[in-house]
């Protein structure tokens, strides 16, 4: 019995309370150089819905970037298999191994209020002549999308981004 009146006072409540006052990003510009289908991730969560890449006249940007980091067997492996790719016109691929770090960054006023970053270590093989017209694998992409799933997670209990919210709303009202 006392379980049953501790349930319906105290968190019966509470979670009516949160899922009616769900944490939702206020209007952003999103500036995104990783790729398209970071969009695509995004506007399945109702937590972005008023991040768009032409938002004119808000502070916040909400900026999703890559780093190739090179390493130092890596960068020793690609400049060998470059000289000897080059030395046989190409039919030897190039073998890269560089560390791929993703970075997801709120900034308010031109000032980083949080930010997260992942680094992964990857290998890849590319042809002399495709060297500049390489994407994202797609394991890579599921990565990236993995990533930003545990972002937008770890967003959603942020103290920085939670009080920016809360100013927010007490200045704009509700959005």
């Amino acid at each position: 019995m006392k379980a049953l009146l501790y349930f319906l006072f105290f968190l019966l409540p509470f979670s009516a309370f949160s899922a009616s006052h769900a944490v939702v990003l206020p209007p952003a510009n999103h500036i995104n150089v990783i790729d398209d289908f970071v969009e695509d991730e995004l506007d399945k969560d109702s937590f972005y819905q008023h991040l768009d890449k032409d938002v004119p006249g808000t502070p916040i940007r909400f900026v999703t970037y890559v780093e190739r980091v090179r390493t130092s067997g890596g960068f020793a492996a690609e400049t060998t298999s470059g000289l000897l790719a080059a030395s046989t016109l190409g039919l030897v691929p190039i073998v890269r191994n560089k560390d791929f770090k993703v970075v997801f960054r709120v900034i308010v006023n031109g000032k980083v209020i949080t930010e997260y970053e992942y680094v992964k270590n990857v290998t890849d093989a590319t042809s002399l002549y495709t060297l500049k017209d390489t994407e994202l694998s797609d394991d890579l992409k599921v990565w990236v999308s993995d990533v930003l799933k545990q972002t937008t997670q770890k967003l959603k209990r942020d103290k920085a981004l939670l009080d920016l919210i809360a100013e927010y709303k007490y200045y704009y009202g509700d959005y």
